[in-house]
């Protein structure tokens, strides 16, 4: 819906575009793309009342998702107890715990996205540049894989 023969969508790092599906009828449709963005389509209802577009969709189903990378992020750690290496390395390891295929671009902003969170699951996370590769470092803080969620028994 952004022109691409002008360059304005390879210049940004994200495009929201808000499509009414008829004009009047109060109905649209968010389209969210970018980089450090999940694409999505979201559903929206004009609330004449409080001048503003309203989404009646819920996010359990995103906080699920991130619930589980979380999980599987400790459990392969619990297990290495240390990784470093660049998100491609890390994706390659981490493919059969979820059965899918897993881009190192999509690792690398779900763990930035997750930090916090992780980290109260006694995984510290960081990245850095290291001639010209960016090189992804997760540690296990605590030596036993307990955390104050789960501990040790």
């Amino acid at each position: 819906m952004i022109s691409g023969t002008t360059g304005l969508s390879g210049c940004v790092d994200g495009s929201f575009v808000l499509s009414e599906s008829k004009r009047g009828s109060r109905n649209a449709t968010l389209y969210c793309v970018g980089r450090d963005i999940e694409n999505r389509e979201i559903e929206l209802k004009f609330d004449s009342d409080k001048h503003r577009w309203i989404s009646n969709e819920t996010y359990s189903e995103k906080e699920n998702k991130s619930k589980i990378f979380i999980e599987k992020i400790f459990d392969f750690m619990v297990e290495r107890k240390k990784f470093v290496g660049t998100a491609t390395e890390l994706a390659a390891l981490l493919v059969p715990r979820f059965d899918t295929e897993i881009f190192p671009n999509r690792l690398t902003r779900d763990l930035v996205q997750n930090a916090h969170e992780l980290s109260s699951y006694g995984i510290k996370f960081s990245s850095e540049r290291s001639h010209g590769a960016r090189r992804i470092r997760l540690d296990l803080l605590s030596g036993d894989g307990s955390d104050s969620k789960n501990p040790a028994p």
